[in-house]
């Protein structure tokens, strides 16, 4: 038994689609269509070097040398703030926990990770559309038919009731050779959607945490200032009752007690 494996090209944009066929041959057939195919092939691996557009390079940004000081500093003045951990700029214990539960519970945050995650698996799937793909299906039904309907069968006429259907397919090779880039293309694409959203959710980190600090001390703020004004009220109140005593002893005057 004699089988044949026939290249099927179909061209699209930015490829050649390769796919082998696997079909089988009448017994003494020869097998003379494969050496034909050959110049194709050399044609494609030739033609790869095109690619779809140019390279991307960085463009150039003029930025000043030294931005902190016009000298260079020692090492501990040149240390940034931005260069430390979050939790090593806020000491404070209650304000670490706040912002721990403001990365876990935040749904901002969430969702910039779920776009990150659904970026990483764009890329795996762009990036596999490069590689050889090998698939494989099946399909069963299962009938029963009845020997009661409009036009009753007989039993001798219906020996079985069950019809049963099977099917099954196999894609031994499906593989687009990338003549001008297109697939490379969509790979760095898919690359740098990956990196933007992972730049974000690194921006809402940022966001997040700076709000959480921003309420955290304008709280400590307000109860600093009522416990100020607390104790402004309890030293009004002793003043009183001591101009009342100087009052009431002929010492202070009604003046005196109305200024108080």
């Amino acid at each position: 038994m004699n089988y044949r494996l026939m290249w099927g090209r179909m061209l699209s944009c930015g490829g050649l689609l390769i796919r082998p066929v696997l079909r089988r041959l009448p017994i003494g057939s020869q097998v003379t269509n494969l050496p034909h195919t050959l110049p194709v092939l050399i044609a494609a691996v030739l033609m790869t070097g095109c690619m779809l557009g140019p390279n991307y390079h960085r463009p150039d940004v003029q930025v000043p040398q030294n931005f902190r000081a016009p000298d260079p500093l020692p090492a501990p003045q040149a240390e940034s703030l931005a260069d430390l951990k979050w939790w090593e700029v806020f000491k404070d214990q209650d304000l670490q926990q706040l912002v721990r539960v403001a990365l876990q519970q935040n749904y901002d945050l969430r969702d910039a990770v779920a776009r990150v995650e659904a970026a990483r698996a764009n890329l795996g799937i762009t990036r596999a559309n490069q590689f050889p793909q090998i698939g494989a299906s099946g399909d069963i039904q299962f009938t029963r038919l009845s020997r009661d309907g409009a036009t009753p069968l007989p039993a001798s006429f219906l020996p079985s009731q069950n019809r049963n259907w099977g099917e099954a397919s196999l894609n031994l090779l499906s593989f687009e050779i990338d003549l001008w880039g297109r697939l490379r293309r969509a790979t760095e694409a898919a690359r740098a959607n990956l990196l933007s959203a992972d730049e974000n959710r690194k921006a809402v980190i940022t966001t997040l945490i700076s709000d959480v600090a921003t309420a955290y001390f304008t709280i400590r703020e307000l109860d600093y200032e009522l416990e100020i004004s607390t104790r402004t009220l309890d030293d009004r109140r002793t003043s009183l009752q001591l101009v009342q005593a100087r009052q009431g002893g002929g010492v202070a005057n009604l003046l005196d007690l109305r200024q108080s």
